[in-house]
């Protein structure tokens, strides 16, 4: 029932003054951009929206209480990056849907109007949804958020370059690095750092840093020269050494000497 569902704009989900969310079911954000301000609470009010079992609810001249959180929530937006989505995200699914106009689809199922479409959509939507709560479902999967292409893209836009990097390189993501490794020797582009790359690791091609990386990944470390390798070709290549050092001590800690194949190293 109506009483149930609610539609929100972005100013509307970005106030502490959520009133419209009690008691409901289903939640439509409509027409979402994300904020990315410093200090941006937005993306943490979310955070609790979609896992906590209750929320802080607060209306205007009124005491804030704690109420029961029942609701599930489908954000629209036609922004590229309409919400921050951190590296290893549990919270979201991120499609594309069709570019079609709600006319062009009407039209090409044979109606004079949009209005007699919709008419029609009214007539099948109780049966419609009564075969939807027929079906077996498993929660589990139900409730596991889906990898996709259009969820990638939203997370390396939400976050710092230093920050992918240093997610891919703790997750292992060999994957992500064979595609940004093949594009970087495809590329014109970084000559200097190609050439920086054969002189101190004697790495010719793809495949040779490829594997160097996959090497380091399976020993879980990471080289000093290879982590400022790969600084240079995600992040910033023209970065000062001293620089790239106290990035990758923020995210990694500092590094340390390790006794690798009869010689000493320094890792991360």
């Amino acid at each position: 029932g109506e009483r149930y569902v609610t539609i929100l704009n972005n100013e509307a989900l970005k106030s502490r003054f959520n009133g419209d969310l009690e008691n409901k079911l289903f939640i439509l954000a409509n027409e979402i951009k994300a904020d990315f301000r410093e200090g941006n609470t937005t993306y943490e009010r979310l955070k609790m929206y979609i896992t906590d079992p209750t929320i802080r609810f607060e209306e205007k001249n009124i005491k804030a209480r704690s109420i029961p959180n029942y609701f599930n929530i489908w954000f629209h937006s036609n922004n590229d990056v309409p919400l921050q989505i951190q590296g290893g995200d549990r919270r979201y699914t991120v499609f594309n849907t069709k570019s079609k106009k709600l006319t062009e689809v009407s039209k090409e199922l044979g109606h004079e109007h949009i209005r007699f479409f919709i008419d029609e959509i009214k007539k099948e939507r109780d049966g419609f949804i009564t075969d939807l709560m027929r079906l077996k479902y498993d929660m589990s999967l139900a409730t596991t958020p889906l990898s996709t292409d259009e969820k990638e893209l939203i997370y390396e836009a939400s976050m710092s370059k230093i920050e992918v990097m240093s997610d891919k390189i703790k997750a292992n993501d060999i994957e992500y690095f064979r595609d940004v490794i093949g594009d970087f020797y495809d590329s014109s582009d970084l000559h200097d750092v190609r050439q920086e790359i054969f002189k101190s690791m004697t790495i010719e091609n793809a495949n040779d840093l490829i594997n160097e990386i996959q090497k380091q990944f399976n020993g879980n470390y990471i080289k000093n020269d290879l982590s400022k390798v790969l600084y240079k070709i995600l992040v910033n290549e023209n970065e000062a050494d001293r620089k790239i050092g106290l990035q990758l001590n923020k995210h990694f800690g500092k590094a340390e000497h390790k006794y690798l194949n009869g010689k000493t190293v320094k890792y991360r």
